[in-house]
């Protein structure tokens, strides 16, 4: 059984291995736009910062938060959103269109899973550059709060990272399946203003809004708990919360996937 599943995962880092090389290669091609993406994350930056700085106004914190810390949280919202674009949320963007030209039928013929097929068939170098944006940020505080770091936390915060990532896709697998039930759905458009709700400290809600971005729509796992654990502000249990709701939310995911999978009926109908 355990080399079964290690034999299944090597073989899929090895296609997606494939994709990167294809996609790198694409990009060599197009040198100018992945420079311009580079300088929008430089661009981005300056606006948030400018942004982060009049919500503080004169202010030493808000809704808890240092100023440092208002940049390390917008500085990983910046990075697992548009790593998470160049790496899976684009292809799931597109397979509306891909199953309007009957596109998707061919992925379904390739001897991978249909959710992979979805989501992992080309990475986009040009957004993976705009998370630069992101680094530049937590590169910011690391640099000046280097001295009050520990092993600890960043192994803590990087955790709850990979389970931003993994909520992410959930999500964005969830609304990407109801394009099998009926295109041009609007779905997406909620989903941009749930996941947006992230670039913001949790503690701006109170009462049930804060309870609900903890469990029903975990925003708080894509920017607030990953930096929360980073400053050394995190209860351990939203540690163990955050991996617990990752893996089931990508059951969630999969399984909703399936069903809506189940009524597609091809290009030809």
């Amino acid at each position: 059984m355990k080399r079964k599943v290690s034999s299944k995962i090597k073989y899929y880092l090895n296609v997606w291995l494939a994709v990167l090389r294809h996609s790198l290669s694409k990009a060599g091609t197009y040198r100018i736009e992945v420079l311009v993406r580079s300088l929008r994350g430089i661009f981005l930056v300056v606006i948030q910062v400018i942004f982060i700085n009049a919500v503080m106004g004169n202010q030493d914190h808000f809704a808890g938060w240092t100023l440092d810390e208002m940049y390390l949280l917008a500085g990983i919202f910046n990075a697992v959103n548009y790593v998470s674009w160049s790496l899976f949320s684009i292809n799931l963007w597109r397979l509306e269109e891909k199953v309007m030209k009957g596109e998707f039928d061919f992925l379904l013929l390739k001897p991978f899973s249909s959710i992979f097929g979805a989501s992992f068939t080309e990475f986009f170098v040009d957004d993976a550059m705009s998370a630069i944006s992101g680094l530049l940020l937590v590169g910011y505080y690391v640099i000046k709060h280097f001295a009050e770091l520990t092993i600890l936390n960043v192994g803590a915060s990087l955790i709850m990272i990979i389970c931003a990532f993994f909520i992410w896709f959930s999500f964005e697998l969830i609304f990407a399946s109801f394009d099998f039930i009926a295109i041009k759905n609007g779905t997406r458009e909620i989903k941009k203003q749930i996941v947006g709700i992230g670039k913001f400290p949790v503690d701006i809600w109170e009462g049930n809004f804060k309870i609900l971005f903890y469990t029903l729509l975990p925003i708080a796992f894509v920017g607030t708990v990953p930096a929360q654990a980073l400053l050394g502000n995190l209860d351990w249990k939203y540690i163990v919360m955050g991996i617990a709701i990752s893996v089931l939310f990508l059951f969630i995911a999969k399984v909703i996937w399936n069903q809506c999978l189940k009524r597609y009926t091809g290009a030809g109908g």
